[in-house]
This record gives structure tokens, C-alpha cells and sequence, in this order.
């Protein structure tokens, strides 16, 4: 989507749909916001609407992290190479 061509007053609704939407199990949307709307709302030229758009930005990423959690916890699940290959005698 370019949202170049989009109003600001749209971006605002559409970057609180996809934030909200996050919320209906579907953290996927969190990373959508972030990845469409992180450029306008931290590097374009201020506007009336973007510091909405930046909390809901913020609010986004910080979802994310909270459902991804920690990526150590792969490890814990991921077999040793280590012992298939006999190092754990």
C-alpha cells in the first residue's frame, strides 16, 4: 500500500484498525502497523495526526515483544547437535 496517497485522517483510522486487530489474536497485524507505518510516523515531516500514530506504532511493537517473548526459549525445544553427534559422553 502507498501511503503517500493516503490522508492523514485514514492513516490514523487505519493504523488504529490494524493496532486493535492485534488484540483478536492476531499479533500478525502488530507487525504490519510497525512495518507500513514506522517511516511515518518517525521520519516524515510532522503532522496533526502523527503522534497518534506513533503510539500506536510504539504500542504495536511493544505487543509483539510481549507475544514473541524471549527467542531464547527455542533452545529449549531445538534438539543438541552436540549429543546426536556423540559430544555428551
Amino acid at each position: 500500500m502507498n501511503l503517500e496517497r493516503v490522508p492523514n485522517e485514514e492513516k490514523l483510522q487505519l493504523c488504529r484498525k490494524y493496532y486493535l486487530g492485534g488484540f483478536a489474536l492476531l499479533p500478525f497485524l502488530w507487525l504490519v502497523n510497525v512495518l507500513w507505518f514506522f517511516k511515518e510516523a518517525f521520519f516524515k515531516p510532522a503532522y496533526t495526526e502523527q503522534p497518534q500514530i506513533q503510539s500506536y506504532v510504539k504500542r504495536s511493537a511493544f505487543g509483539l515483544l510481549c507475544v514473541g517473548g524471549d527467542p531464547d526459549h527455542l533452545d529449549q525445544h531445538l534438539p543438541n547437535p552436540s549429543s546426536q553427534l556423540g559430544g555428551d559422553r
